[in-house]
């Protein structure tokens, strides 16, 4: 079983061409990475701290910050309550993003409702201080690690900076795992990721490292040089091809579908104009709301599908697409198929 790639920010800040080449190897050949961030140790330490606490303190502490009652599914989730492919994750979790104002109601493009204010425990006032500090410095790492990557592609420094303005929408998870019967969560042991069909080992080096993945984030075409223009063969396509759960071309429209798919009611119970359907079935659910819009219904829904987007119509989800919309012209950003 291979390692990962180990690469330090420190020679980014010294020596940013060599910095520069780790990092496009170990993009383009495993995807994943650790990282030493270079973020002080006592910013770490208080942060997992204040965490350990949280998730230390009784049912009544947590629940009050249930996530349930957040929009933009913010939150305190207990175990079980999400899931990954339909599956149970044993683990207990705290979900912070950026802090906003909350969106209107029926916001449009339905990703932006994800916007909004954290809940944070009135009992535990150390916990947002000590996470606003931890997450403050690893913006200012990550933004020094996208300009680490333009580089490596041979691009200008600020060349995706317009996909982060005017600020990037971040989102961190803080996660417990209880100990079961069966199942083994530990720090002391390697974690293995999966990394061009094979397992890789990732063993822990310490609160100083990250480890980074490429993951959903790099999804928008850009101009590279010719020499480091590559296409995947058809056995890797498959690789990252899941037709269950397609990915989509903004990353905003894939954060939605995964938690509508992971939290069917919370999705429910707040955004009642959306419904979210399989691709397949999307031909057949705009046509029954055709029908119904078309019949008088009042507050039809209009689908939101995990794997389609109806680019050029900012328009309220309830209401019908506005004149001249044509459904057949409609293209998946996944398939390229058209509808």
């Amino acid at each position: 079983m291979r390692r990962l790639p180990v690469l330090d920010l420190a020679l980014w800040r010294s020596a940013p061409a060599d910095f520069a080449s780790q990092l496009r190897h170990a993009c383009h050949h495993h995807g994943f990475f650790q990282l030493r961030h270079r973020v002080p140790s006592g910013v770490v330490e208080r942060a997992v701290a204040e965490a350990r606490e949280f998730f230390a303190r009784g049912a009544e502490h947590k629940r009050a910050i249930d996530y349930s009652q957040s929009p933009a599914f913010r939150g305190y989730m207990a175990v079980g309550v999400e899931n990954t492919a339909g599956r149970c994750d044993h683990r207990e979790q705290l979900e912070i993003a950026a802090e906003g104002a909350p969106p209107p109601p029926a916001a449009w493009p339905p990703y932006t409702r994800l916007r909004g204010p954290n809940q944070w425990p009135a009992s535990q006032p150390g916990l947002r201080v000590a996470i606003d500090d931890y997450t403050g410095h690893m913006l200012r790492m990550s933004a020094e690690v996208t300009c680490a990557l333009c580089a490596a592609l041979r691009l200008p420094s600020r060349a995706v900076e317009p996909y982060f303005s005017p600020a990037p929408h971040w989102q961190l998870k803080l996660a417990a795992y209880p100990p079961a019967a069966g199942v083994c969560h530990t720090s002391r042991v390697p974690n293995p990721a999966f990394t061009q069909g094979e397992w890789a080992d990732v063993p822990p080096l310490g609160l100083e490292y990250l480890v980074m993945n490429l993951g959903e984030a790099v999804v928008e075409p850009l101009p590279l040089p010719a020499e480091l223009c590559w296409e995947r063969d058809a056995a890797q396509r498959r690789l990252l091809r899941r037709p269950s759960n397609a990915m989509l071309r903004q990353y905003g429209a894939n954060a939605l579908k995964s938690l509508a798919r992971s939290h069917p009611a919370v999705f429910a119970a707040h955004h009642p104009d959306l419904q979210a359907y399989r691709l397949s079935e999307l031909p057949r659910a705009l046509d029954e709301a055709e029908a119904r819009a078309a019949s008088g219904v009042r507050g039809t829904r209009w689908p939101f599908c995990g794997a389609l987007l109806f680019p050029g119509h900012a328009v309220p989800s309830t209401q019908p697409p506005g004149p001249g919309w044509d459904r057949h012209r409609c293209r998946s950003q996944t398939t390229g198929q058209d509808y």
